[in-house]
């Protein structure tokens, strides 16, 4: 078991309740939160393997498969609208313009990459998701879907990169955001 934060480093973490999750991968967890940074993780977080497994098939793992109800619906298109205003002051903010290309790591289904691309048409948007079973979703909206691989062996830049929710279903999350964004 890891006794400090995986993101801060912080010793100082507070127990929240077991990990609920009806997967095999997360039978008897703990789920923490660090006092330091806000990060939630689960401890000790699975082998690499098993959260490879796990996140290949997360919609149906996690979620019971894309047979959403209308109330799941319109609760992942609110929390879309509210990330894209988020977004948006953000990039006001700091002063970013013309922004032409997008990725986004991790869109699930794509209710945010809907949101965006219905403002913004004239934009790339390019996606990174691990459950293949999302792609039908993700091409019907016009995402350019692309594997990690393909993604850190090509010249491709990207004016914004959107991480969400994601963090926390890999191992070593410094390293992945070093991996994802520090090209």
């Amino acid at each position: 078991m890891n006794k400090s934060c995986i993101i801060c480093k912080s010793y100082d973490i507070t127990f929240l309740r077991m990990y609920k999750n009806k997967h095999q991968s997360f039978k008897n967890l703990n789920l923490y939160k660090c006092n330091e940074c806000n990060f939630v993780f689960v401890n000790p977080m699975p082998s690499e393997k098993i959260l490879k497994e796990f996140n290949e098939s997360y919609f149906n793992s996690a979620h019971g498969g894309f047979n959403l109800s209308k109330t799941a619906i319109a609760f992942f298109s609110g929390i879309s609208k509210i990330r894209y205003n988020y977004l948006q002051n953000y990039l006001l903010k700091i002063k970013i313009e013309n922004v032409e290309n997008i990725l986004e790591i991790g869109p699930g289904e794509g209710f945010f990459a809907e949101n965006y691309l219905n403002q913004n048409k004239s934009h790339n948007y390019f996606v990174i998701e691990s459950d293949q079973t999302c792609y039908n979703s993700l091409s019907k909206l016009g995402t350019i879907i692309l594997d990690t691989d393909t993604y850190i062996n090509s010249n491709l830049k990207f004016d914004v990169v959107i991480i969400s929710h994601v963090l926390e279903h890999v191992s070593n999350p410094i390293e992945f955001l070093k991996l994802m964004t520090l090209k």
